[in-house]
């Protein structure tokens, strides 16, 4: 899906314990830094477009109703109209207050207590409040709400109360050292009640006065662009640019060109090739996060309902083929949950190409009753719908009977996948972050369960008491050992289990022209863009 996650979604920090990046940050009432491109020696210019060749251009703008946790699908255009509660400074490892002042827990970690700035307005000038946070809360978690997070957040957290005007209480369903991760994503974009509770009110296309952020709503065409400009009342004091525009692209290599030729001055790296390209071209890359192509498989359905069919169809898939058909070789082979390279990885091999297993896997699901057809679905664009091919021949190969859609846009099937769970496998995958936490969210809400027995599925339909339990000391670790035991068990489960099927991984980034500057990466693809400007 939005390659990666979650397709449809640097610099290495410090190994540090989960709690110690917490009390290095969270107590601080400093505002973003300005990380990344320097440029203390040239005097800020003020004006112009940033134009951003986008991989996927949001299908809303809505927090609720999109599926744009992360920046390579509406979480970058998302991000600067509303802002967030909390950041993760890539640069210095730490989680950043934005919109809050302060974060902090009780001595278990079990109940958190957040302060608001004061003096901070919505642009349709609305009170950014307690009563605001709250009234968020209750739209994520409302019974209709079809929101990507929204079982991230009922998993996580049992009550959101006010205490003051200023201030809001978090109580969880259970202790948790890294929640301020959750409000690094959409929970942590705050939007308008007054916006959102207006007559005729369209936040996915029309968010007219709901954010916060350092931007504006501008204009929103559909698989065209989305522009933004300036917020002349931003809390956050002036904002450089003019505006930013993100213009979606067919491929990236179709999008690295229009960035060599000046059409565009940054772009979302979500593919191999084009960050081979942007390392050699000497770009500057910020909100690095491992990408891994997947086909993600519905556990809630069938057949892959069945551990021998999703056992067989990661058995089905070479790395090595893959990687040279879709990616013309410079992505990593491997079908590891954690890739070579992760600042975590806990060493544990993924299942191997074996297709002779798989063949004999198949045979004994169809034993079952199963009749071996298998429904595929992957986007429209060139590089999706090359995996798909390439997946459906290797499925094939084995014995299964693939019927291959790539008839819709890649919104369409985010929409398809992530807001109505109608599939049994398609071409996405998962973003391995590079901080413990967020690797957790991903995992809640992308593997595991809406609780954490495991008896409740996830957002791909898999329950497993064995993951939930991984999971479970995955909140708890405070230590890099304990981190890398967890992550261990976590690969162990995986590989038993299969929840999707990974075929190769690769660094993703958002790049830059170096007539860019003062962009500050943050966690999940995202950039802070309130103090870039264009040389």
């Amino acid at each position: 899906m939005s390659r990666r996650s979650n397709r449809w979604g640097v610099r290495s920090v410090a190994m540090m314990s989960v709690i110690g990046l917490l009390l290095a940050a969270c107590g601080s009432d400093s505002k973003p830094s300005a990380a990344g491109s320097s440029s203390q020696s040239e005097t800020v210019k003020i004006g112009g477009i940033l134009k951003i060749g986008a991989f996927n251009l949001a299908s809303s703008m809505d927090p609720i109703l999109g599926a744009e946790d992360n920046g390579c699908c509406g979480g970058i255009e998302q991000t600067a109209l509303y802002d967030q509660l909390m950041s993760y400074d890539e640069a210095t490892g730490k989680y950043v207050p934005v919109t809050a002042e302060s974060l902090t827990p009780n001595a278990d970690f079990s109940v958190w207590t957040l302060k608001l700035r004061s003096g901070i307005k919505f642009s349709d000038g609305t009170a950014y409040d307690s009563a605001a946070i709250k009234f968020n809360y209750d739209r994520f978690v409302a019974p209709d709400s079809k929101a990507q997070s929204k079982a991230n957040v009922t998993a996580n957290v049992k009550s959101v109360d006010v205490v003051d005007p200023l201030t809001v209480q978090y109580t969880l369903t259970s202790p948790w050292a890294g929640f301020p991760a959750l409000l690094t994503i959409t929970p942590g974009r705050i939007v308008s009640p007054t916006a959102a509770q207006a007559p005729g009110a369209n936040l996915m296309t029309n968010p007219v006065g709901a954010g916060a952020g350092p931007f504006i709503f501008d204009s929103f065409k559909p698989n065209e662009s989305i522009s933004l400009k300036r917020n002349p009342n931003y809390w956050g004091g002036p904002v450089p640019l003019d505006g930013i525009q993100m213009v979606p692209y067919s491929t990236g290599p179709t999008t690295f060109a229009a960035l060599q030729a000046g059409e565009i001055q940054g772009m979302e790296v979500q593919d191999a090739i084009s960050g081979s390209s942007v390392k050699a071209a000497g770009l500057q890359t910020f909100a690095h996060k491992w990408d891994q192509a997947q086909v993600v498989l519905n556990s809630a359905v069938a057949p892959t309902n069945d551990p021998l069919v999703r056992r067989a169809i990661q058995e089905a898939i070479d790395p090595e083929v893959f990687n040279q058909r879709v990616f013309n070789g410079t992505a990593i082979a491997s079908s590891n949950v954690f890739p070579p390279g992760f600042p975590f990885d806990p060493g544990v091999d993924g299942l191997k190409f074996d297709q002779a297993d798989a063949k004999s896997l198949v045979t004994q699901a169809k034993a079952k009753g199963w009749d071996g057809s298998l429904n595929l679905v992957s986007a429209s664009d060139p590089s999706h719908s090359t995996e798909g091919q390439t997946v459906k021949a290797m499925l094939e190969a084995v014995g299964m009977t693939v019927t291959s859609d790539s008839s819709k846009d890649l919104s369409a099937v985010i929409t398809q996948v992530l807001v109505n769970h109608d599939f049994q496998a398609v071409g996405g995958g998962l973003g391995v972050t590079w901080f413990p936490d967020g690797n957790l969210t991903y995992l809640f809400i992308g593997a595991n369960t809406v609780q954490g027995d495991g008896t409740k599925p996830g957002r791909y339909g898999f329950t497993s008491t064995a993951m939930a339990g991984a999971l479970a000391k995955l909140r708890i670790a405070g230590t890099k050992d304990a981190q890398l035991a967890a992550f261990k068990e976590v690969a162990e489960v995986w590989k038993a289990e299969v929840p999707a099927a990974v075929c190769v991984s690769s660094l993703d980034s958002v790049a830059f022209a170096n007539n860019v500057h003062d962009v500050v990466g943050m966690n999940d693809g995202n950039v802070n863009l309130s103090k870039a400007w264009l040389s």
